[in-house]
């Protein structure tokens, strides 16, 4: 097609989507599984930290001051954040329901 267009420069195609990233995707799927309704908020948010699951939870551990900013800014109101004050602590969210066992 590109011969038949005439067209010299196009971007590389499998450059640049998420769904090729292994990380990503393991995530994606994570999601979908544990998930039966999936929005673009949560989607989204895979891309902001470091995802863990502990049986129906799941645990986000922001890397950096900006992944620490962005959770908080996108987490629900149903998830509970953790973060240690005055010491540059990785904020944490939780996601799931809540016991007094966990």
């Amino acid at each position: 097609m590109t011969k038949e267009f005439n067209i010299a420069k196009y971007p590389c195609v499998g450059g640049g989507c998420l769904l090729t990233d292994k990380q990503f995707a393991s995530k994606l799927r994570d999601l979908f599984q544990h998930k039966k309704r999936v929005n673009v908020k949560e989607v989204n948010t895979l891309k902001i930290g470091r995802h863990f699951r502990s049986g129906t939870n799941k645990i986000i551990v922001g890397r950096n001051e900006n992944e620490n900013r962005l959770l908080i800014q996108t987490k629900n109101k149903t998830d509970y954040f953790f973060e240690v004050p005055e010491c540059g602590s990785p904020t944490t969210i939780l996601q799931g329901p809540k016991t007094k066992k966990q």
